[in-house]
């Protein structure tokens, strides 16, 4: 689990919108698209293989960032 191909949790910084891109492809460009405001932003390298180190050994759950993060709806 959790090899390139794989789908890794990514927040939008400005409109907190969620979406899914490949482990391969953030760790080769660092540069997310977010699909909903269309603004590119960057993850920090270290920052990003330190929590995919972690989730590797099960002391990280990336999903549930994502999912503690959602704002309720009413």
């Amino acid at each position: 689990m959790y090899g390139d191909d794989d789908s890794w949790p990514v927040k939008c910084p400005s409109c907190g919108h969620g979406f899914t891109e490949t482990i391969g492809r953030i760790k080769s460009r660092l540069i997310s698209s977010c699909p909903k405001c269309s603004i590119d932003f960057v993850h920090s390298r270290k920052q990003f293989l330190f929590e995919l180190s972690e989730a590797r050994e099960d002391r990280h759950n990336p999903w549930w960032e994502i999912l503690a993060s959602r704002k309720p709806t009413n």
